[in-house]
């Protein structure tokens, strides 16, 4: 307990916090040396917490949590793909010359919400609007005339020409600005200038003439004081002849005396030195300060002319806004002209590159629609092998790009017949994982607990256990069940509850490809190989679950979600991902854990959570059950 009137410093030197006290209360106190000093109220006495230091160290680790799972910095999916390595000069090359890679790399394209027969229609409409656009292209060519596309694109200039005002309002002030700058360098110039020919003038100031003087004098009187020491080395020469002592003279003196004298010559000759050095200091400080003041001149004529050219700049700008605002004008006459019923082609050329300059973006527009249209039938297919179907031959140049809509029409229909030949109904298969089983019921509630969520995997033993010949195993829907046991309704204030089932990765087997089996079996992904595996295709999905009894995200009764939309243009939720996946479960309300799943603080409700899995999947013959088969039995 410190005393009254006690003050301590304390500063931290590594993990100890060393303290300073006061002289007057070293008697008062006596403090063992510890990590931390409690005072009175028994808190310790150390700095506060840094909520904003804080804040920051969470925000920096969501975002790294993100890029290093493949998201961007919200958490979002990222549209690029992570390892995919920089284009090649040969493929820029390609692409130059009207010809490209048609082989198709899933990592491309995302696959989007919309079901293959939809993302079909929209693009073959879109395909269409992209023909009926070179249409009319290859007939502004072949026409000299087109009214309405002259009066908008009149239009358009119209409106531009107020950005080339505002432009040249800009580029005044910027001179303006400059003007000034240089108004400022000349009159630093000029007091540069003003400074240092008053110090050429001055030369020496009145302290550095008093200082010379002084300097002047004490070399005189160092002078004169030779004599002086050459007398007395004459009179101690003399030995001392009176009274009974005979002797007393010094016949060294002389010799000291001599070497006093020319160490005073020496120090005048130094002290001479000095003198002239001193002056060829300030002679030489003289120059300098004289080319100072002359190349401050030089500046300020060299800054002079710049500011001439400055005032030329400031006039070509008021000419070019003058001009801007007439062209203005002329291209407000013009257009009212064109729309008072005349009709003039003065402007064919400008025309026909306005018109290709819209052509161009709608056939990447279209072309990345039917790119879309692809990933949704390798999606639904599962055969990502296959050349791709939509090339990026089609655009030339050289032609303005003319029968590209054509040849994505032609991809569209090859890529039509290959859905009417390739879309066989599959078996269609339900399993029920139960948690409790697969990270038994002390782990599913501890996690649950501790985390307020549940982390498991679904992995292909747990499917080839009962079909081990199966492979493109895709999920057509996703639904949970929970079970509690010794409880009664009337007892729980609501069946309702709140959680979120997110698939967080996913793998496919698109063949039977025993080395894919491999890679899907091994923890560390070193074994077998993954040349027809497909992952994390449409990640991160979620559903909100609002029942205990088999919900797959929907707000009514059991199967409502699943046959209302089954004929949605939009994919269900997971429907099409694998069924080799990871995934959590998270109850964001704690209350539903605390008065749903639990009696009491120690006692459970919850028995079990059950994952139904309704999937899709194809037979890989005998063979390939076999291998799975001892593969499972390992």
């Amino acid at each position: 307990m410190l005393p009254t009137g006690a003050t301590i410093a304390w500063y931290i030197t590594g993990r100890f916090r060393c303290y300073t006290l006061a002289p007057t209360t070293l008697e008062k106190i006596k403090v063992d040396f510890k990590p931390e000093v409690r005072v009175v109220d028994g808190r310790p006495f150390v700095s506060p917490f840094n909520i904003q230091l804080i804040k920051y160290q969470k925000t920096l680790n969501s975002r790294l949590y993100n890029l290093r799972h493949g998201l961007t910095l919200d958490g979002k999916v990222l549209p690029l793909p992570l390892y995919t390595g920089a284009e090649g000069d040969d493929s820029l090359m390609r692409r130059n010359t009207g010809s490209s890679i048609t082989s198709w790399n899933h990592l491309q394209q995302q696959v989007p919400p919309y079901r293959f027969p939809s993302m079909l229609k929209r693009a073959s409409d879109a395909v269409k609007q992209l023909i009926q656009m070179g249409h009319r292209l290859f007939g502004a060519i072949e026409s000299e005339v087109n009214a309405k596309q002259e009066v908008l694109e009149q239009s358009q200039v119209l409106r531009l020409s107020a950005f080339a005002i505002e432009l040249q309002q800009e580029a005044i002030q910027i001179a303006q600005l400059g003007k000034a700058t240089l108004e400022e360098s000349k009159k630093m110039a000029q007091e540069r200038y003003e400074h240092y020919h008053n110090l050429y003038d001055e030369n020496l100031s009145a302290q550095e003439i008093s200082a010379l003087a002084f300097k002047t004098s004490s070399e005189v009187v160092k002078a004169a004081a030779a004599p002086f020491y050459a007398a007395g080395a004459a009179l101690e020469v003399v030995p001392n002849i009176f009274g009974l002592a005979v002797g007393g003279g010094k016949y060294a003196a002389p010799i000291k005396n001599a070497a006093i004298i020319s160490e005073l010559i020496s120090d005048g000759l130094a002290l001479t030195a000095d003198r002239l050095q001193d002056s060829a200091d300030y002679a030489r400080r003289r120059q300098e300060w004289e080319i100072e003041y002359k190349q401050a001149q030089s500046e300020i004529n060299i800054i002079e002319r710049q500011l001439q050219e400055q005032e030329l700049l400031i006039k070509s700008a008021n000419t070019a806004l003058r001009e801007a605002q007439a062209q203005q004008a002329a291209a407000r006459e013009l257009y009212e002209f064109m729309t008072t019923g005349f009709l003039i082609v003065p402007t064919y050329q400008w025309l026909m590159g306005r018109l290709a300059a819209l052509y161009a973006p709608a056939y990447d527009a279209v072309l990345s629609l039917c790119l879309m249209a692809e990933a949704s039938w390798r999606y639904e297919v599962g055969d990502y092998q296959r050349r791709s179907f939509i090339k990026t031959t089609a655009w030339n140049d050289s032609y303005r790009g003319l029968l590209a809509g054509e040849s994505l029409q032609l991809d569209l229909l090859q890529m039509e017949n290959a859905w009417l030949q390739r879309n066989e109904r599959r078996m269609n298969i339900k399993k029920t994982i139960s948690l409790s089983e697969l990270l038994t019921e002390n782990e599913l509630k501890n996690q649950i607990e501790k985390k307020q969520m549940v982390s498991f995997t679904l992995n292909s033993k747990l499917f080839d256990t009962n079909y081990p010949g199966h492979y493109l195993r895709q999920i057509k829907r996703i639904s949970v069940s929970i079970t509690l046991s010794n409880w009664n309704v009337t007892l729980i204030p609501s069946t309702e509850i709140s959680a979120v089932l997110t698939q967080t990765g996913s793998s496919t087997l698109t063949s039977a490809d025993i080395e894919g089996v491999n890679w899907l079996y091994d923890p560390n992904r070193k074994a077998g190989s993954s040349k027809n595996i497909v992952n994390n295709l449409r990640a991160q999905q979620q559903i909100a679950l609002s029942s205990l009894n088999e919900d797959d995200g929907s707000a009514a009764k059991e199967n409502w979600l699943y046959t209302l939309m089954f004929d949605d243009d939009r994919y269900l939720p997971f429907e099409g991902t694998g069924t080799i996946s990871t995934w959590t479960l998270e109850f964001p309300d704690k209350q539903v854990i605390n008065k749903i799943f639990k009696d009491s603080p120690y006692l459970w409700r919850l028995k079990d959570i059950n994952i139904h899995v309704h999937y899709t999947a194809m037979d890989g013959g005998k063979q390939f059950a076999k291998a799975v088969k001892d593969k499972v039995d390992k």
